[in-house]
């Protein structure tokens, strides 16, 4: 049995400076300079990178798009799948933390910073963000793979797993 994490709401004020900064981020001169068509145009490029497993050059694409489109939530969650499939666990754990305070109804981008933790050797941050996914999955019906996968992770790590004989 994991220990149940009570996840408290943002405080008010914390997501007024975080709307906040959305707003001005996407209000920077940088977001006029590309045009809807030319993103999309880039976009599809860094996609089709990604698919042919040139993460790399899949990432040039996605950071180029977020210099124009810096809280486009679908450009840095490509930038973060990148930077994982790339090994960067540092950075892509960036990434996703990041995508947790653009969207934090979402509790797969926390999932997704744990499992760049373990992959980094960070288990007790791992723990922690684990715990911190099943406490907001438990007050949030609806995620219901995204909580079985961060229990099956936490369960893993336990001292007391037996790893199963193949």
């Amino acid at each position: 049995m994991t220990p149940q994490a009570h996840v408290a709401p943002l405080p008010e004020a914390l997501t007024q400076v975080l709307q906040q900064l959305r707003q001005e981020l996407e209000a920077l001169p940088s977001a006029q300079r590309m045009s809807d068509a030319d993103a999309e145009t880039v976009y599809a490029l860094a996609y089709r990178e990604y698919g042919q497993a040139r993460y790399e050059q899949a990432l040039k694409y996605f950071q180029l798009l977020l210099v124009y489109r810096p809280t486009h939530p679908v450009y840095l969650l490509g930038a973060a799948l990148c930077l994982r499939r790339a090994r960067r666990y540092q950075l892509a754990a960036a990434a996703f933390l990041a995508l947790g305070f653009l969207e934090p109804t979402v509790p797969g981008h926390t999932l997704a910073l744990a499992e760049c933790q373990l992959l980094n050797h960070e288990h007790p941050q791992a723990r922690d963000t684990l715990a911190l996914v099943i406490g907001y999955c438990d007050q949030h019906p609806g995620h219901g793979p995204v909580r079985a996968r961060a229990q099956a992770m936490l369960d893993l790590m336990s001292p007391h797993h037996e790893p199963a004989v193949a």
